[in-house]
């Protein structure tokens, strides 16, 4: 007994030795990044100074160099009286050289010069290196080249990235375009009228990534919309994110549409039933609740729950009739979770 004591009191001291170790040698690294990114900080700035663009050129085109440039960039450091940024914005030979240079770079360190990008005005000629890196398939890549178009303001470059990157199948997920394009700098209503004008050549992905912009931002193409969903079958993610674009939007020939699919059982599909029953809690009309207490006895457990929230948001559940005991089950649930 008193040699596992022992046995144990050992394997904590250890233990606690090397955490003090790894706290001094993480001290130590820590001082000693610190010092050499102040070293860099002082080097790079001398050479900007002294405006030597080749050598601020060979410098940059070292990652921990540009890491440094950032960090100047987010400081927005004056250099004789001309801000960092201004001073690259006039300064296009150092950018379009630098593009050039990270071309033929890994992606790690071509992601990286494409948000550096993304935080100056690009000059011309540098949309070629970022609708080249939109062909690559890394999601980085990707995202802050996308990132640097979007804060040029510029229409006509975000809708050719687009094409490009549907072109080329690239690898990248339309909830992030959908949260990434809200940072676009310029008129956003005019860039989803552009995107939806060229809508039926963007791969799926960016069709259900724009459709959730525009939902966002209130853009009106619903009757344009409804059409679609009536006359063709998309894939089911594309179709469900058109139905839930009338969850902000309303319109009435959606209503229409959704109450009697819901009807039909169009769908056959209990992804598709909730999200109609979602959207149906914007239409407050005798129809929608008569529709909605009659899914309260759906087999489905999250049909019922969903119906019953969307009921309880145009309505007063203790005045719905029912007989059916699973409805009135759930009617008594949502009720006892608002007191």
């Amino acid at each position: 007994m008193l040699q596992n004591v022992e046995l144990i009191l050992s394997f904590f001291l250890i233990f606690y030795i090397l955490i003090l170790i790894y706290d001094f040698v993480s001290l130590v690294s820590n001082k000693i990044s610190k010092k050499i990114y102040k070293k860099r900080k002082k080097h790079l700035i001398n050479i900007l100074n002294l405006n030597n663009k080749k050598l601020i050129i060979k410098l940059l085109c070292n990652i921990n160099y540009l890491y440094v440039l950032n960090k100047l960039i987010d400081e927005n450091y004056e250099l004789k009286n001309i801000g960092i940024i201004d001073y690259l914005n006039k300064n296009k030979k150092i950018i379009n050289s630098l593009s050039k240079k990270y071309y033929f770079k890994g992606n790690l360190s071509r992601s990286y010069y494409a948000y550096t990008l993304s935080k100056i005005k690009l000059p011309h000629g540098s949309e070629k290196y970022l609708f080249h890196m939109l062909t690559i398939k890394s999601v980085y890549c990707v995202e802050n080249s996308l990132k640097a178009l979007y804060n040029t303001g510029n229409i006509k470059l975000v809708v050719k990235g687009y094409e490009i990157l549907s072109k080329n199948k690239s690898m990248y997920y339309s909830r992030l375009i959908t949260y990434g394009i809200e940072e676009f700098k310029g008129d956003k209503k005019a860039l989803a009228e552009a995107l939806y004008k060229d809508f039926i050549n963007f791969s799926t992905e960016c069709k259900i990534g724009f459709i959730n912009f525009f939902r966002n931002i209130k853009y009106d193409i619903g009757d344009d919309l409804v059409s679609k969903l009536e006359r063709y079958s998309y894939s089911k993610e594309l179709e469900i994110s058109m139905i839930r674009y009338f969850m902000k939007v309303k319109n009435v020939k959606a209503y229409k549409l959704f109450i009697k699919r819901l009807e039909e059982d169009y769908y056959e599909d209990v992804e598709y039933d909730i999200v109609m029953i979602q959207t149906l809690a914007n239409y407050k009309t005798k129809k929608t609740i008569e529709i909605l207490t009659l899914k309260l006895s759906d087999y489905n457990y999250y049909v019922r729950y969903n119906s019953c929230i969307s009921l309880d948001k145009i309505t007063d559940l203790k005045k719905i009739v029912t007989n059916d005991n699973y409805a009135k089950d759930m009617i008594k649930y949502i009720i006892d979770l608002r007191r």
